[in-house]
């Protein structure tokens, strides 16, 4: 069905609907409905997309707990491929676009993930990495807090293997990996974990993650402030050179234990 063949049957011009097909314009919710009714949409798809349209002004929302999961998953997925740059802010975990499996596996052993469900997850977590290898990267800047090296998820071996992994990983043109020393002092880092994306059209969205609950930010002063402490955080980092020395050294400790 065309565009003009659309607006008709929606008593709208047709250039409005264009607008709402390109995102430069908000349907209300009734005509969301409208447009669903249109279109044959069955009843639960029907549903679920006008709940998505209440939501739709919200500059900030929210996915909490298992029932999101596969929607903030997703969301997450979508964001990593279409973003021009990828800023991860991470404290006390190994990024998760950095992570090798036998890490992975561990994060998600001790967060109670279900057994059936770990190595699904495992599996789409490495894909993920793709973004960083394929022709047309995604340019990535990971600034990892000291701890995150230094706390124990799985064994010793697997945090040795996992920092090889990091040491390798910066060596691709897609990935700046820096570190933060307990040492420097205070600073944004210590106020937890975030993901900045930039896009290339449309504005950027910082991700939020705490236990079972995730939040997008779109706010443009939130987002400009996430934006700032990422900047503060690069400059007390050490330079990408100093940070691969630093992690073989730590790797160095892992595998001596």
């Amino acid at each position: 069905m065309g565009v003009r063949e659309l607006a008709r049957r929606l008593g709208q011009d047709h250039s409005v609907v264009s607008r709402w097909e390109s995102g430069d314009r908000l349907p209300r919710v009734e005509d969301v409905g409208t447009l669903l009714m249109a279109l044959g949409v069955p009843l639960a798809e029907r549903e679920r997309l006008m709940e998505m349209a209440r939501e739709a002004a919200d500059p900030n929302w929210v996915t909490a707990g298992a029932p999101g999961l596969h929607e903030k998953l997703s969301a997450l997925i979508e964001f990593e491929r279409t973003a021009k740059r990828i800023t991860d802010v991470s404290p006390l975990l190994v990024p998760g676009l950095l992570q090798s499996a036998d890490y992975a596996r561990s994060v998600m052993v001790g967060s109670k993930v279900a057994r059936g469900e770990v190595e699904a997850r495992v599996a789409v977590r490495l894909g993920r990495r793709d973004i960083l290898t394929r022709r047309k990267f995604v340019p990535l800047l990971a600034l990892v807090g000291e701890p995150a090296l230094r706390n124990l998820v799985g064994s010793p071996e697997i945090m040795a293997d996992q920092l090889q992994l990091m040491i390798d990983l910066a060596e691709q043109p897609s990935v700046t990996l820096q570190v933060v020393r307990s040492e420097a002092g205070f600073n944004p880092l210590l106020e937890g974990p975030f993901i900045l994306f930039e896009f290339a059209k449309g504005k950027p969205i910082v991700h939020l993650e705490h236990h079972r609950a995730a939040l997008f930010l779109q706010n443009e002063r939130d987002v400009a402030d996430f934006g700032a402490a990422a900047a503060a955080i690069r400059e007390m980092a050490l330079e990408p050179d100093e940070s691969v020395e630093f992690i073989a050294d730590v790797m160095h400790d892992w595998r001596d234990k």
